[in-house]
C-alpha cells in the first residue's frame, strides 16, 4: 500500500512540474503573440526558435483534475502542430485526466470524458483564432 502511495505522489509531482511549465509557456506565448502579431501576420517571426506566420496552426488540449468534491477543468497552452510532439502531448494530457480526473462525483467522470474526447478529436486552430482567444482572456 505504501509503495502505491509513493508512486501516486511521484506521478502527481511529475505532472505538477509539467503543468507549471505549460502555464509558463502559455503566458509567454500569449504576451509574445500580442506584442508581435502584426509582424507575424506580415512576414512571420520566430518564438523560442520556432517560426510562426499566418499559416501556422496550433493545438490546445483540455485537462481535468478532481479531488474529493472538487473538480477543476482548464485548457493548456497552445502548441504548434508542426513543431511540438502533439501526439505525445495528447497522450500526456489524457493520462493526466485518466489518473487524476475521476475522483469527484458527479462532475469528475463527466469532465474527464469530455476532456479526453476533446483531446482525441482536437482540430488545428488558426493564428487568428488563437489571437482572438488570447485577447478575450
Amino acid at each position: 500500500m505504501s509503495s502505491l502511495l509513493i508512486l501516486f505522489t511521484f506521478i502527481a509531482a511529475l505532472f505538477t512540474i509539467v503543468m507549471k511549465k505549460d502555464e509558463i509557456h502559455k503566458r509567454n506565448l500569449a504576451a509574445w503573440l500580442l506584442e508581435n502579431i502584426d509582424q507575424v501576420r506580415a512576414t512571420g517571426l520566430a518564438f523560442n526558435g520556432v517560426y510562426i506566420d499566418r499559416e501556422t496552426v496550433f493545438i490546445q488540449y483540455e485537462l481535468c483534475f478532481s479531488w474529493v468534491m472538487f473538480t477543476y477543468q482548464s485548457k493548456t497552452s497552445y502548441y504548434i502542430k508542426e513543431y511540438h510532439p502533439t501526439p505525445i502531448l495528447s497522450l500526456l494530457f489524457n493520462s493526466f485526466c485518466l489518473i487524476f480526473g475521476w475522483c469527484a462525483l458527479p462532475k469528475g467522470p463527466i469532465f474527464t470524458i469530455a476532456a479526453i474526447h476533446h483531446n482525441l478529436l482536437s482540430k488545428p486552430i488558426s493564428l487568428d483564432s488563437v489571437v482572438r482567444d488570447i485577447r478575450l482572456q
